[in-house]
């Protein structure tokens, strides 16, 4: 008998152990699982931020590709005012020579009338002086 009371004793023991072993076992799963759970949300995060980032870096590359053609157009820009101003200034020069050459010539003509004017004058007291005197002889 007391072989078999040891045998169930052992028998006992191994229950527990089993059981034992069971829960540790079925923790291990848990936490394994959770893990898992944790790895794959960790790996979609880092997939999404991964996209992110490829979306930051061609928005950059597109901005720095519109900042180059601005600064070609801006360029341009430049180089075609500063022609204009210099076509504008050559002008404005030319302007003003045409305005000084037409004000002398416009003084000259006021000056021209204004002894025509006065030759007229003179000669309208000659004719008159004529006739008075053919009216007295």
């Amino acid at each position: 008998m007391k072989l078999s009371n040891a045998a169930k004793h052992l028998e006992c023991i191994n229950e527990d152990i089993s059981t034992t072993l069971f829960r540790l076992t079925k923790g291990q799963q848990d936490k394994i699982k959770l893990l898992i759970r944790q790895i794959q949300s960790k790996d979609e995060e880092n997939i999404s931020l991964q996209r992110s980032l490829q979306a930051a870096e061609q928005l950059a590359h597109d901005a720095n590709a519109t900042l180059t053609s601005t600064q070609a157009t801006l360029t341009s820009l430049i180089k075609e005012l500063e022609g204009t101003s210099a076509t504008l200034n050559s002008e404005r020069a030319s302007s003003q020579k045409k305005v000084l050459s037409l004000r002398e010539q416009l003084n000259l003509s006021t000056a021209a009338l204004a002894h025509r004017e006065q030759t007229n004058t003179v000669q309208c007291n000659k004719s008159a002086h004529l006739k008075q005197d053919m009216d007295d002889l």
